[in-house]
């Protein structure tokens, strides 16, 4: 095509002319005259003022203007022909305007003919709208309604499929993205007018407005929550900028979406820095009550569950021996947490505390935390776990917020869960101990996380197991908060000898026994026998069974034991 060609509107076009044509034809002969005089594209004012109007970004304008200046029946637009009328505004490069040329295509304002991958014309539909002179059918055509609105911010601004011409991706912010969001046209909506009303008036509103429909885009159109990291890596915005609307709005929990239970914080792990936004089960009911009732019902029975915890059923099976007194003591907690007695208990104490707190204590390496998970197993309830070193910050008040956090954290997951479900504490001296005398700040911060877990404990529904190994330094407060203190004292001879007969099924019972009388074990210490013995089998070791469990048990224990009287294992 031409340079001639594109300085003079078709016959048709001057037979039935419209101010949009005619615009877009002055366009044309802008473009094509700046590379003589050396203009940058926002000096071209006709162009800045029409892409406006238009509700596209100036690129996309300067292409609709080129495509739509051509004569089908005598030239063609090649996207080869757009890269090299444009690339001047570019540095040469092409990928901003491959880009370009992609998301017009994506938007059905562009077309590709089916017999010929290179030939570029205007949209059929867009192609109407320009010929009707009127710049409102030309913004209707624009992303209108719920999922059009939320899915275009998917394509034109979140997506990272945008085409390079060496595979690689570009950024999706390389172009304003505040003017591909379509808000005007979506005014109606209630997550726009949500967004009117608490998103944009808050610091930093570009910031806010953006990552508010991300989030509702990513939970709509891929059903996924967002990695703030990700977004704000995406944004080009000074990091003291992104940073201080994280700590203002998101980790503070200042961000009214976030006050009102819309939007939640979750994450890898309850602490993790990598955190990410979720639309909760209330969020979608008032942000998108528009979307079909079949979407809606698709998204509420979906049940995210973003908490981080442990599925039941992933917990491997393990056979738990304990001795008479201790079996005694569990059987009341493994039947009280069948679905059927545990409804009679929530009915039993409907007006009072219907939590329920255990607390497992004792020996170590006896079974405790293996119960619990094995209790999980058994009754199939996801199991959250709580590593009480986590909660303890260096930090005036971050300690205090870290603890109600995991109270917050397990009634989310019980509620998306939709089932009972286990908070667990594992190893939890630190925390059950007895409260002391202020001396330091550090003191005050230790009583202050005590304070708050006996508060929350107090008022929570729910199932708490805690484990701890201290035995005479558990504060008085928490021994009453808790409704069942099951000890675990070391087996007997006979559990002992049981155990080993679990572990290594080919011994005879007078073997196991023998081992039992003769090593002075926990359950733990002969798993870590078993696994050591299974390693040396690999390693090739040919010893009999019993002198390699003997020779083993013998190097379990390091206490008292002067280092030159342990033999060395492995052999050669």
């Amino acid at each position: 095509m031409s340079d001639n060609f594109l300085n003079n509107p078709t016959p048709t076009q001057s037979e039935n002319p419209n101010q949009l044509l005619e615009t877009l034809e002055s366009i044309c002969d802008l473009l094509l005259e700046a590379p003589v005089k050396n203009l940058s594209l926002p000096q071209l004012a006709p162009l800045i003022e029409f892409s406006k109007q238009i509700n596209l970004n100036v690129l996309e304008t300067a292409i609709i203007a080129l495509v739509n200046s051509a004569d089908p029946d005598y030239d063609e637009v090649t996207e080869k022909f757009l890269i090299k009328k444009l690339r001047h505004f570019f540095n040469n490069k092409r990928s901003p305007i491959q880009q370009a040329i992609h998301n017009l295509g994506e938007s059905k304002i562009l077309m590709r003919e089916r017999d010929s991958s290179n030939d570029i014309y205007i949209h059929p539909r867009f192609k109407k709208a320009l010929n009707s002179g009127d710049l409102n059918t030309i913004k209707a055509l624009q992303p209108k309604g719920i999922v059009p609105f939320l899915r275009n911010f998917i394509d034109q601004v979140l997506s990272t499929r945008h085409y390079h011409p060496f595979g690689m991706m570009t950024s999706p912010f390389d172009s304003d993205p505040m003017a591909q969001l379509n808000i005007q046209q979506n005014e109606n909506l209630a997550c726009v007018k949500y967004l009117r009303q608490h998103i944009e008036t808050v610091a930093c509103p570009d910031i806010a407005i953006l990552l508010y429909i991300a989030t509702l885009s990513k939970r709509v159109v891929v059903d996924e929550s967002i990695s703030l990291n990700d977004f704000f890596h995406l944004l080009e915005r000074p990091h003291w900028e992104v940073k201080a609307f994280k700590k203002a709005q998101i980790l503070s929990e200042n961000w009214h979406p976030l006050q009102m239970g819309y939007f939640e914080i979750v994450g890898k792990d309850l602490l993790d820095d990598d955190i990410e936004i979720a639309v909760t089960e209330e969020g979608i009911q008032a942000l998108l009550p528009e979307l079909s009732a079949d979407i809606l019902e698709s998204l509420l029975e979906a049940k995210q569950i973003t908490v981080p915890h442990r599925d039941p059923a992933k917990i491997a099976p393990i056979k738990l021996l304990f001795d008479q007194p201790t079996q005694l003591q569990l059987k009341p907690i493994q039947r009280m947490l069948q679905p059927q007695i545990r409804a009679k208990i929530n009915q039993t104490f409907q007006t009072q505390n219907k939590g329920i707190s255990i607390l497992l204590y004792g020996y170590p390496g006896t079974g405790k935390t293996e119960f619990c998970l094995q209790l999980a197993k058994d009754h199939n309830l996801p199991i959250m776990e709580v590593n009480v070193a986590q909660i303890q910050n260096k930090w005036v008040g971050e300690s205090e917020k870290n603890a109600r956090n995991v109270f917050k954290q397990y009634r989310k997951l019980r509620k998306q869960s939709q089932r009972e479900c286990i908070l667990l504490f594992n190893e939890a001296d630190a925390l059950f101990s007895k409260r002391v005398d202020v001396n330091s700040s550090v003191d005050s911060m230790n009583n202050a996380l005590k304070n708050i877990f006996l508060e929350e404990m107090e008022n929570m529904e729910g199932i708490i197991l805690a484990t701890t190994n201290l035995t005479g330094n558990l504060d008085a407060a928490f021994e009453r908060r808790f409704l069942y203190k099951v000890g675990f004292a070391k087996p007997d001879t006979q559990t002992c000898a049981l155990v080993w007969k679990n572990y290594f099924h080919r011994i005879p019972m007078e073997q196991a026994t023998q081992l039992a009388k003769r090593f002075d074990f926990s359950p733990g210490e002969i798993c870590n026998v078993r696994r050591k013995y299974d390693i040396e089998k690999i390693l090739g070791n040919t010893q009999k069974q019993f002198d390699l469990i003997c020779e083993i048990s013998e190097n379990e224990k390091i206490i008292d034991q002067p280092l030159r009287t342990k033999k060395a294992m492995g052999f050669g």
